[in-house]
C-alpha cells in the first residue's frame, strides 16, 4: 500500500491493483503463530502441530499427549482433552492466576429467543453483574496496589486453596507473580482436570525434544505421539506483513522501530485515511473486543465524515498529539498491572505494556 496524493494505492500479493480514499486495518493481533526455539523440536518423531494450525483429521485416540505453553489456549485444550480422557502431559513455563467463572451452552431456544429480540441479547449484554466485573477490572489493573487487584488476587487466591486438593501440585499451580500481570485464565474446570489421573502437570522447564517425546529440565524423559504448541503468537505484527508507505514514501516499519503504537490505537502520524481496529494500544485484554470494536468504527466514523464534508485530501494524528498521547500512555502503562513484574505478550521488546492503561470509561470518552 502507497499513499498517493489523496489515495492508497494497493497492490495484493498476486498482482492485482486498486485504489482507495480509505483503509481501515482490521488484521487483528493474534495471527501469526510463534514456534517455540527449543532444541530439538524438529527432530520429533510424532506430530507436532501449532494449536492455531491444527489437523483435525488427526485421530486422538490412544495417543498420548504434550501441550506445551499455559495461557488461554493450552489451558482450554488440557480441560477439553483431559475432560474427554485423553493422556495429556501439560509442560507450563509458568502457572497461571485462574479465576472460577462458570461457562454453559445456550439451548436452542435461547438461541431462537436472541435472533428474534434485540432485547433478549441485551438483557445479557448489559447484565449489572458482567458490567461490575468488567469496571472492577478495567479500574483495577489501572494501578498494581489497587484495591480491586487485591480482590480480584484474593478471589484466585482462594479459588486454588479450595479446588487443588494435593499439596504438591497445588504449589506447582501457585504463581509467583501478581494477578493480571499475565492475561487472567477464566476457567471453572482447569483445576478439577489438572487433579485427574490421566494429566500431568511439568514446571521444571523442557531441556529438549528427542524423538521419542520431550525431556524435562529434571532430565526425565516423557515419552509422547503428539505436541501440541500451545505458545502464542508474534504480538507485535498487526498489519505486517503488509509494505505500508505513507506521506513522502516514509516506511510503516520507520514508523515503528522502537515500538508499535498509534494516536488512540487508531492513526499514525504520516499516514493519512489509514485508521486501525484493535491496534497497538486497544484495550485487547481489558474488555470485550466486540465492545471495542464498536466504539473504534464510531471514532472512526466520524473522522471520515470530517473528511468528506471538507475539501480535505484525508486526515491524520498530528506529531504534536501522537507523542502527548504516547508520553501519556507510556508513564500510566508502566504503573498498571500488565507492567508489574512479569513477562508476558502485553510488553512491547522495551518491557512497556502495549495495551491501553486506563479504565473502561477512559476509553468510552476518548472514542466520543
Amino acid at each position: 500500500m502507497v499513499w498517493s496524493g489523496d489515495h492508497w494505492d494497493i497492490e495484493t500479493k498476486d498482482g492485482h491493483k486498486d485504489s482507495a480514499h480509505v483503509a481501515i486495518m482490521a488484521t487483528g493481533v493474534l495471527h501469526h503463530p510463534k514456534i517455540p526455539d527449543i532444541k530439538g523440536l524438529e527432530s520429533f518423531a510424532g506430530r507436532a502441530m501449532h494449536t492455531a494450525q491444527w489437523d483435525t483429521a488427526i485421530d486422538l485416540t490412544g495417543k498420548r499427549i504434550g501441550v506445551i505453553g499455559n495461557g488461554s489456549t493450552g489451558v482450554q485444550m488440557v480441560t477439553h482433552l483431559g475432560k474427554h480422557g485423553h493422556d495429556i502431559v501439560h509442560f507450563q513455563r509458568s502457572p497461571q492466576w485462574i479465576m472460577p467463572y462458570p461457562n454453559f451452552e445456550y439451548s436452542e431456544e435461547d438461541k431462537a429467543r436472541f435472533r428474534a429480540s434485540v432485547e433478549a441479547i441485551d438483557a445479557i449484554r448489559y447484565d449489572e453483574t458482567y458490567w461490575a466485573n468488567i469496571r472492577r477490572f478495567t479500574s483495577g489493573i489501572t494501578d498494581f496496589d489497587s484495591p480491586q487487584i487485591h480482590e480480584i488476587e484474593e478471589i484466585c487466591r482462594n479459588f486454588l486453596e479450595n479446588a487443588v486438593v494435593d499439596p504438591v501440585l497445588r504449589e506447582k499451580l501457585r504463581p509467583t507473580y501478581k494477578a493480571a500481570c499475565k492475561r487472567l485464565i477464566y476457567s471453572y474446570d482447569y483445576y478439577s482436570v489438572a487433579q485427574m489421573p490421566n494429566v500431568e502437570t511439568i514446571v521444571s522447564g523442557i531441556k529438549e525434544i528427542v524423538p521419542e517425546g520431550v525431556i524435562d529440565n529434571d532430565g526425565i524423559l516423557h515419552p509422547l505421539d503428539i505436541l501440541a504448541l500451545a505458545t502464542g503468537f508474534h504480538t507485535d505484527r498487526f498489519v505486517r506483513p503488509i509494505s505500508i508507505k505513507g506521506l513522502n514514501g516514509r516506511d510503516i516499519e520507520d514508523a515503528w522501530a522502537e515500538r508499535c503504537a498509534a494516536y488512540m490505537a487508531i492513526s499514525i502520524p504520516d499516514f493519512p485515511n489509514l485508521f486501525l481496529f484493535n491496534g497497538p494500544s486497544s484495550p485487547v485484554g481489558n474488555f470485550s473486543l466486540i465492545d471495542v470494536a464498536e466504539r473504534q468504527w464510531g471514532y472512526v466514523a466520524q473522522l471520515l465524515d470530517r473528511v468528506s464534508s471538507s475539501n480535505a485530501s484525508g486526515i491524520v494524528a498530528s506529531k504534536a498529539a501522537f507523542d502527548d498521547y504516547e508520553d501519556r500512555r507510556i508513564k500510566a502503562a508502566k504503573a498498571t498491572i500488565f507492567g508489574s513484574g512479569c513477562t508476558s505478550w502485553y510488553l512491547d521488546k522495551t518491557g512497556v505494556p502495549i495495551t491501553w492503561p486506563w479504565d473502561y470509561d477512559a476509553f468510552a470518552d476518548a472514542m466520543a
